[in-house]
C-alpha cells in the first residue's frame, strides 16, 4: 500500500484510543479495589476490644478537658464582673489616617 504523507489510518487512530480508554478503565478499577482494602483494613482495626477502649478512653478525656475550659473560662468572667473589675481598664484606641496623594 502507498501511503502520502497527509493521509491517516483511521483503523490505527480508533485503536489506540480504544487502548487509552482501557488503560483509564484499569486504572480507575485499581483505584477502587484499594479504596476497598483500605476501608476492610480500618473496620477491621476498629472492631478491636482495646481500640474500642482506647477511642472511649479519649473521648472521655476531650470531653473533661472541655469541661475544665469552661469552668476556667467561667471563673475568670466572674472575677472579671465582680470585685476585681477596677482592674481592667479600658483603653482607649488611636485611629491614625494617613492620605496618600495619587
Amino acid at each position: 500500500m502507498n501511503q502520502e504523507v497527509g493521509d491517516r489510518d483511521p483503523l490505527n487512530e480508533g485503536t489506540k484510543t480504544i487502548q487509552e480508554e482501557g488503560r483509564d478503565t484499569r486504572r480507575e478499577t485499581n483505584h477502587f479495589k484499594k479504596d476497598i482494602k483500605m476501608r476492610k483494613s480500618i473496620t477491621q482495626i476498629l472492631s478491636r476490644t482495646f481500640v474500642r477502649q482506647r477511642i472511649q478512653q479519649t473521648k472521655m478525656g476531650r470531653t473533661n478537658k472541655i469541661t475544665g475550659i469552661e469552668e476556667r473560662a467561667g471563673m475568670i468572667t466572674q472575677m472579671m464582673i465582680g470585685q476585681n473589675a477596677h482592674r481592667c481598664k479600658k483603653t482607649p484606641q488611636r485611629t491614625i489616617v494617613i492620605k496618600t496623594q495619587p
